[in-house]
């Protein structure tokens, strides 16, 4: 009886919190942005960092318990239909970021098409591709897809070493790129082009802004992992977590592809 017991499939709660908050970290950000298009610096700075907090704090919870999950259903005999929920999370959670970021993109070109002045606001319109921080941006980030691809292949393989480099690589790059855009913004103000100067600058920095965020939680969702591969919380047997944060991180990437073609070069 107790040997039949112990071969019983376990079940355990699937619910999440964590979602809530990284939404609740996504809509204070956006309200962040909009204090500062206001003129409300103080509130708008305020909003921004409890938004990125949220969204941190939401990630590394989210994370931490699909790791969990992934030794769980290792040890156990998890039913079939909850395996890798994390990752069908994931799947559920990137529709709604792709509404966020369209609703931007469809302002932009909205704005951008009843707006005269649209660029300049009255004045000399700012070139945002005058360094080479973009295309240096655009490299780190396209670069990172592939060294992360080729991490979850290598881990897949039990080809642990190899897998950890990568993620590594993948670790410095996008970091490299949320460091660049600081940079840009940095060199931007400095230039008087800020979110308030035009439409375009709010547009500019709403978009390029919330695009970092997602980068900087994405960048420390791998970190969690690449510490995690350590005290061999991954192998080629549990790695849900590292599949779902594929999914977030590629994605990013696509949304940088579409700003630097629409933001910055003006192709669309």
């Amino acid at each position: 009886m107790a040997t039949e017991h112990a071969e019983e499939v376990q079940h355990h709660s699937h619910t999440s919190r964590w979602p809530i908050w990284i939404g609740l970290g996504i809509g204070a950000g956006m309200f962040g942005f909009l204090f500062f298009t206001k003129g409300y610096t103080p509130f708008g700075w305020t909003a921004v960092l409890a938004g990125a907090a949220s969204i941190i704090y939401g990630l590394f919870g989210w994370v931490r318990d699909m790791t969990r999950e992934d030794i769980h259903e290792i040890k156990h005999n998890v039913k079939e239909d909850f395996k890798n929920i994390g990752l069908t999370g994931m799947l559920v959670f990137i529709p709604s970021e792709i509404f966020l970021f369209g609703s931007l993109f469809a302002s932009y070109f909205a704005l951008r098409a009843h707006t005269p002045d649209f660029y300049t606001n009255h004045g000399e319109a700012m070139n945002v591709l005058a360094s080479i921080i973009p295309y240096f941006n655009t490299i780190c980030l396209v670069s990172s897809s592939f060294t992360l691809h080729f991490a979850e292949h290598f881990l897949k393989h039990g080809k642990q070493k190899t897998f950890q480099l990568l993620l590594g690589i993948t670790l410095v790059l996008g970091f490299l790129f949320v460091g660049g855009q600081a940079y840009e913004y940095l060199e931007f103000i400095k230039d008087g082009f800020t979110i308030k100067s035009s439409i375009y600058g709010s547009i500019f920095f709403s978009l390029t802004g919330l695009h970092g965020l997602h980068v900087t939680g994405g960048a420390l969702f791998l970190t969690y992992i690449f510490a995690g591969s350590f005290r061999s919380q991954l192998s080629k047997d549990k790695h849900s977590v590292l599949l779902a944060a594929s999914v977030y991180w590629h994605f990013v990437d696509v949304v940088w592809i579409f700003l630097m073609m629409i933001i910055y070069l003006r192709w669309i």
